[in-house]
């Protein structure tokens, strides 16, 4: 999905408007090895820009354990095949070679490639104010 970001007014005038695409995906998975992967993309402040960004991962060549798309030929899954590869981590995946399981990723487009980045963390919901439930003085708002 595509979000449009709009950061504040600064005297009348937008400070920046950018639009970015996410994605989330589940996939069947399976332990394998290979010689390439992508790390996870990290976030990161640009104190020139004065945005939150996110860079992707440096390629790394060598002999890996790693994920692989346990999708068949006859029902193939969009982006899993790189959510697979760079988001497997043997502290929580299984380790042994061929085991299914199931993963998650958040994606997002950086550079034009569709890139894993760090999982979703949510914080806080809040749909309804603290306000319409508490008065000013901390005391619930029975009315």
């Amino acid at each position: 999905c595509a979000h449009l970001i709009r950061l504040p007014f600064n005297n009348g005038t937008l400070i920046e408007t950018r639009r970015e695409d996410f994605l989330t995906v589940s996939c069947d998975c399976k332990v394998g090895t290979g010689t390439w992967k992508y790390p996870v993309g990290v976030a990161y402040w640009d104190d020139t820009t004065k945005a939150l960004l996110h860079k992707r991962g440096e390629w790394q060549s060598r002999s890996y354990t790693l994920g692989l798309s346990a999708a068949p030929p006859s029902d193939p899954q969009p982006f899993c095949d790189t959510c697979c590869r760079d988001h497997y981590d043997a502290k929580i995946h299984p380790a042994a070679t061929d085991a299914e399981y199931v993963d998650a990723c958040r994606m997002k487009r950086i550079d034009g490639l569709v890139s894993v980045i760090e999982d979703w963390k949510l914080i806080a919901l809040n749909i309804i104010p603290n306000s319409y439930f508490v008065n000013g003085d901390g005391t619930p708002n029975e009315t």
